[in-house]
């Protein structure tokens, strides 16, 4: 997570500080940075900021790391007011005497080779990770919320679930600092024990090197740690070990990966295709091999299809003999044979940051004690379905991970049957718990809960609560976002490299093609359809250009397509085929929005807010006569931010533009805009063949579906070729724009019929007018107001004269006097 957004920041500081990023704050919080010293050689100095909410915490720590300085963030709550420091006795802010409470622990754990010579740190940030794993399992303590790359080593948090004043933060850091040194586990005892303490924030830089800047970013995320259950962990004398010493000193995910214990489970499948996601399957063959062997060690069911999912993302390298001959060869428990920690170093290697593998491996019965009410449930909530359920806000909506598909909108009632089912484990432990002991107060707070959890009203208790858990909601900016990846039936296809990505919840796409990718499938009957509507081959070739073009997100060009010509001629059959490919990224839009009529801006436009994420947008049908709406089209096809705003939405929904804009009709409309901005969007193709009736196949289109994946092929050749030469718009075209818009230019035929011009010649302004209204009238056409007109004139170099009356350049022909009487 390098390129940390400010989003992630606000949350980041929001939980730390145990609040929703956008709630006001309840007490005294601030930032800081280092200020240089005015000659730039003397000690920096600490300056602080009060804000009033997370957001803006992020957003004025983001801006000061942009201008170059070392930003942090108080991690207590203070009380108003300045305080005598008792080190120094001046009066402070920040102080220790100062602090009303803390929502968490942390610990800053330092790398590097000068700190490893010195016994106070570690050499690298891997080193420190698995010392970190090996004091986490030795004394049963829960991993913790964060774990960020400080840029010179980590800092460490486990954010509680409950404030806690400074004696009691004092006690449970001064058992962490006594389990560290017992453990060998260096510290920062200084920074860890400090209740004032600042931390670096993820998305900002740190400065030390000022000529290498190092960016500070979260590595892994976990689950909010109950404060109880922290407590006992921490204050426990001898606590018991989640592996017997002489097993371990690996880190938490290596002891996890290499025990037998490894489950089937969806949370852990989803996890290997996190790691096989960013491994390429077009890679040499011993690195192929041992990522192969490394899933058969799990010894899964699915084993052997996750492994061969993988492999066939490299269709040109993907033999199926070779695989089956391989698959057979691995030998189960051979000494020092490959297991699936080669899969998680190699995947490290390549990128990949594992932000749930301490979600997963945490114990979820410390959810189940009958204490904490709906924030327990929600957390055990979170726990199960993190990374397979996540809430949208902007459309106050869950959407749901299938390990087949990818990310979908579940079905009616799926979330509250996953927070049943979270109930029914809750019953399953309280069960356990009474078989051991029916008459423990344990087992019996537990039944309560149980029984009072599995109302309705709680059910919905429990899902309102799990949205603000860590990783359990994100924006809708967030899905869909990379312009270049696209859904497909069998995976998600990177289209700067036409590889087949394995779907995967970090892909974030909700979208999806209706066909297969198929790097082998032709489309013979397609091309010959083709054929015999676009006779000329350089319109043929700029429909693929185009079609390519529409695969992805990028809306570059400015243009869109107006598919014209009589009925019967394949431009219907043509749009729908490529709209049905297309899937979930095409959306046909009413004819209405693109022509001109009066709109509320207040009132909600979900036709705008329904094209967010779409590539492939079209009107069918226009009415003869009718008018476009040229400013709402130029905002449609410019590229600028579009906003809108679905019924009973509180909020509008702001986005960046993904779509290519079609019209297809038998009439043009309108266009009164006369401007180069106007008519440099339009695309207009028209469809001159009439297919005679004894050659209609009324069951084409259907026919045409069937070469689905051959179609897709054709259509990514021709996104190479658009990347090669652009759009490159055939001369067909642009003849036919020119007689589009010289059709078009109502004023210039004003003008011709009923002016001369010429320099030196006048007009009353007042009597254009009239004779203009008079001549619009009769040729079937509405007049403009008087003030656009004047400006029309004016942009042909017809201009009015200082004494606003009189236009220069051209007079009214005699002819038309009597129109004005």
């Amino acid at each position: 997570m390098t390129n940390t957004t400010i989003e992630q920041t606000s949350s980041f500081i929001g939980c730390c500080w145990g609040v929703d990023f956008n709630t006001k704050l309840d007490g005294t919080y601030c930032i800081t940075y280092l200020e240089p010293s005015v000659d730039g050689k003397g000690r920096p100095m600490m300056k602080h900021i009060m804000v009033n909410t997370a957001a803006e915490a992020a957003e004025k720590a983001l801006l000061l790391s942009a201008e170059g300085k070392d930003t942090y963030f108080a991690m207590a709550k203070y009380e108003q007011g300045w305080h005598p420091d008792a080190r120094t006795g001046k009066n402070c802010f920040r102080t220790q005497e100062n602090v009303d409470s803390a929502h968490g622990l942390w610990a800053d754990m330092d790398c590097g080779v000068e700190k490893a010579a010195k016994a106070e740190g570690y050499p690298t940030k891997i080193d420190a990770l698995k010392a970190l794993g090996t004091f986490l399992e030795e004394y049963s303590i829960f991993p913790p919320t964060y774990i960020v790359d400080s840029g010179n080593g980590l800092h460490v948090h486990w954010v509680l679930d409950e404030a806690v004043d400074k004696d009691r933060w004092d006690k449970l850091t001064k058992h962490l600092k006594a389990k560290a040194r017992a453990s060998g586990l260096l510290i920062d005892n200084s920074r860890t024990t400090d209740i004032a303490s600042v931390l670096r924030v993820p998305g900002t830089n740190n400065y030390k090197d000022k000529l290498n800047p190092l960016p500070v970013h979260i590595m892994r995320t976990g689950e909010v740690s109950i404060l109880e259950a922290l407590e006992t962990a921490l204050s426990a004398g001898e606590a018991p070990q989640l592996i017997p010493r002489q097993r371990k000193k690996r880190t938490t995910l290596d002891a996890i990966l290499r025990a037998s214990g490894l489950e089937e489970t969806p949370e852990n499948i989803a996890l290997v295709r996190e790691m096989l996601a960013v491994l390429l399957a077009d890679c040499d063959h011993d690195t192929w091999l041992k990522i192969v062997f490394a899933i058969a060690s799990l010894g899964w069911e699915c084993s052997e299809e996750l492994a061969r999912e993988w492999s066939k993302t490299a269709p040109d390298a993907y033999e199926k003999e070779a695989f089956d001959k391989l698959w057979e060869s691995y030998e189960p428990g051979r000494p020092g044979g490959i297991t699936v920690s080669t899969l998680f170093h190699l995947a490290t290697e390549g990128g990949w940051v594992n932000q749930q593998t301490e979600l997963r491996i945490a114990d979820p019965t410390q959810y189940m004690t009958g204490f904490g009410g709906d924030i327990s449930n929600g957390k055990l909530f979170a726990h199960y379905y993190r990374g397979r359920l996540v809430f949208i806000p902007e459309l106050n909506e869950w959407i749901q991970f299938d390990e087949s598909t990818g990310w979908v909108y579940p079905a009616h009632g799926e979330v509250e049957r996953a927070a049943k089912e979270t109930v029914q484990t809750m019953r399953k432990q309280a069960a356990k718990l009474y078989k051991e002991n029916h008459e423990s107060p344990e087992t019996k707070r537990l039944m309560k809960h149980v029984e009072v959890s599995s109302k309705m009203p709680k059910i919905h208790d429990m899902i309102n609560a799990a949205k603000s858990e860590p990783g359990m909601a994100l924006s809708l900016n967030e899905f869909d976002a990379d312009l270049w990846l696209l859904g497909v039936a069998n995976g998600v296809i990177d289209l700067r490299t036409n590889k087949l990505l394995p779907v995967t919840p970090d892909s974030r796409v909700t979208k999806r093609c209706n066909v297969e990718y198929d790097r082998k499938a032709v489309c013979q009957r397609f091309l010959k359809f083709l054929s015999e509507i676009m006779p000329d081959s350089a319109m043929r070739d700029f429909i693929q250009r185009w079609a390519g073009y529409c695969l992805t997100g990028e809306v570059g060009e400015k243009k869109f397509l107006f598919m014209f010509g009589s009925g019967d001629n394949g431009k219907t059959v043509l749009i729908e085929l490529l709209a049905w490919i297309m899937g979930d990224y095409s959306k046909k839009i009413a004819t209405e929005v693109l022509m001109h009529h009066q709109r509320s801006p207040q009132g909600p436009s979900p036709d705008i807010v329904a094209l967010k994420g779409i590539r492939l947008a079209y009107a069918n049908e226009t009415e003869e006569g009718r008018r476009l709406a040229e400013a709402r089209v130029k905002d449609m096809t410019g590229g600028d931010t579009l906003t809108g705003r679905v019924p009973y939405a509180k909020k509008d929904i702001t986005f960046q533009p993904t779509h290519k804009l079609h019209i297809v009709g038998n009439h043009k409309p309108e266009i009164t805009d006369t401007s180069g901005g106007m008519w440099g969007r339009v695309g207009l193709t028209p469809f001159d063949v009439v297919i005679p009736q004894e050659k209609r196949d009324r069951e084409l289109l259907k026919k045409l579906r069937a070469e689905g994946p051959g179609i897709l092929n054709w259509m990514l050749q021709g996104l190479r070729l658009w990347r090669m030469n652009s759009l490159k718009i055939p001369k067909q075209m642009q003849a036919a724009a020119a007689v589009y818009r010289d059709e078009q230019d109502i004023i210039g035929e004003w003008i011709a019929e009923d002016c001369n011009i010429g320099s030196g010649l006048t007009a009353m302004k007042k009597r254009l007018y009239a004779t203009y209204t008079h001549w619009a009238h009769r040729n079937g056409h509405r007049p403009l107001a008087q003030v656009r007109l004047t400006r029309r004139l004016k942009e042909r170099g017809y201009s009015l004269l200082p004494d606003k009356r009189t236009v220069s350049g051209l007079e009214l022909k005699p002819h038309t006097w009597p129109s004005t009487l």
